[in-house]
């Protein structure tokens, strides 16, 4: 009977280098599995059993796409597919299914060697990185709603650099006239401010770029169509792109100042309208007292003249007298109607005569230079309405 040969002793040296190997993959925090070249699991250190949850015996029954979840199914197997063909190592991320069903985010790194038998193996090291992939979505979410804030907002907002705009809102662009920010990026910032704000605007710049505090100022905007624009602005020194910069944030006060100057003319105007209403009811009443004692003037005035057919020298002047009368009488009846304490008086009327009659006050009412010439057409039909109403 022949005795089998007994197999030769391990080297101790590979023997240490094969322990102290076991301990560093056992004792890392990455996640490691070795697979043969038919996908067959050959080893996975306890981190990746305890981070995912299984059993030796459960994961060696797994194949690798296995617990791959399946929208990432195409990009991890085009990573393992490109190490096995040209033998580089590939670094992908994909998410892991736990033995409990939950997912976990792997960062993980591929790379194959040959055994002496010339058999090739794949070597996976993963990390988790799902607290990682948290805090990045947080971190985007979070710049998502910081953008949307600084985009929505009703306020102007653009960040300046060496006196150029790198960055501007919407709203900025709407209020220097521009239909996107995109058209504002570039251009220099003084070239959006009025003549009469630029040196402030400039001088104020620089105190933000020393790091000075600023109070919110006024300035004055000129669009390109030439309208101007009332803003309140105020700037703050930031890091943009890696380099010291001023973050401004303005504000349109055109609208509240035209409605503030709107609103003190109509107050003005209210006011005169008071004032005009209480000159109307004085003059108003002057005029009624002053009309009483042209009637009683005119009613004596007409009866002497009647006594005086026979003198006409007196009954001529006493006619002056009248006429004269006739017309303060009507002065009185324009202010009782600008008074509003004078009914309609409608009548026939002759529209040419009317103007032959007001020429005398026209002429007087104006300046020295101005001269008045009339075109009347004669024998007009006469038309029903007020003559002192016509008058005024």
């Amino acid at each position: 009977m022949s005795r089998r040969k007994a197999a030769p002793p391990l080297d101790p040296t590979l023997q240490r280098d094969a322990e102290r190997f076991r301990l560093l993959a056992e004792n890392v925090h990455d996640l490691i599995a070795e697979y043969d070249g038919s996908g067959r699991l050959l080893y996975s250190n306890s981190r990746l059993l305890e981070g995912l949850g299984y059993t030796v015996e459960q994961f060696r029954t797994l194949r690798p796409l296995a617990y791959v979840h399946p929208d990432d199914h195409k990009d991890f197997a085009r990573s393992l597919t490109r190490t096995l063909d040209t033998a580089e190592s590939s670094t992908t991320r994909f998410r892991a299914r736990r033995q409990d069903g939950n997912w976990s985010w792997l960062e993980a790194n591929a790379c194959t060697y040959h055994t002496p038998e010339g058999d090739q193996h794949l070597v996976v090291i993963a990390r988790d990185i799902t607290e990682r992939k948290r805090a990045e979505e947080r971190l985007r979410e979070s710049m998502e709603r910081y953008q949307a804030l600084v985009e929505d907002s009703p306020e102007g907002i653009f960040v300046v650099a060496r006196g150029e705009v790198l960055y501007a809102n919407r709203t900025f662009a709407r209020i220097v006239g521009h239909e996107s920010p995109e058209a504002v990026i570039g251009q220099r910032i003084l070239d959006f401010a009025d003549p009469s704000s630029r040196e402030r605007l400039k001088q104020n710049m620089e105190r933000a770029n020393r790091g000075e505090a600023l109070a919110p100022d006024e300035y004055r905007v000129l669009r390109p169509d030439g309208e101007v624009r009332d803003v309140i602005g105020s700037a703050s020194v930031v890091t943009y792109e890696g380099e010291r910069a001023s973050q401004a944030v303005v504000r349109d006060v055109t609208d509240p100042k035209q409605s503030e100057r709107q609103q003190e003319r109509l107050r003005m105007e209210l006011q005169e309208a008071r004032k005009l209403e209480s000159l109307g009811v004085l003059a108003g009443g002057i005029a009624h007292d002053f009309n009483n004692l042209l009637a009683v003037v005119l009613g004596n005035s007409r009866y002497v003249h009647r006594q005086l057919e026979s003198e006409p020298e007196l009954a001529r002047a006493l006619e002056d007298a009248v006429d004269a009368a006739e017309s303060a009488a009507r002065l009185t009846r324009q202010l009782l109607a600008y008074a509003g304490r004078r009914e309609p008086d409608v009548r026939p009327v002759d529209l040419s005569e009317q103007v032959n009659q007001l020429s005398a006050l026209l002429e007087s009412a104006l300046k020295k230079k101005v001269f008045l010439r009339f075109d009347l057409a004669e024998d007009l039909p006469r038309v029903q309405a007020d003559v002192v109403q016509l008058e005024q």
